[in-house]
């Protein structure tokens, strides 16, 4: 399980990037197939979003899936004890599923 710390970085991170485009949470919503509720408690409670929903949100809002993932480097997201997967596998996990997202929106 993801620390409270790493979850909020998650939040604060998508929240930033949907206002920098000048959406607000219903137009996100829109574009990811989300419902509205659930992008606002992802941007205000820290939640443990999915992979998939993770890549439907960076897809909504036009960015690298990365750019919604906390660099490890910062104090919010160091590896807990015990963790097994660290935040550059994750992102590079995340990076591979993206293109195959993208392989398969051009395929439809």
């Amino acid at each position: 399980m993801a620390d409270d710390a790493t979850l909020e970085e998650v939040s604060k991170k998508i929240r930033k990037h949907r206002t920098m485009a000048g959406l607000s949470q219903q137009e996100l919503a829109d574009r990811t197939g989300l419902q509205v509720r659930y992008i606002r408690r992802v941007e205000t409670t820290p939640t443990n979003v999915s992979l998939l929903n993770l890549i439907k949100l960076a897809k909504g809002l036009d960015v690298a899936v990365t750019e919604l993932i906390p660099d490890e480097r910062t104090p919010a997201s160091k590896k807990r004890a015990g963790s097994s997967v660290s935040a550059d596998c994750f992102r590079k996990v995340a990076n591979v599923l993206m293109g195959l997202a993208l392989e398969h929106d051009r395929d439809v």
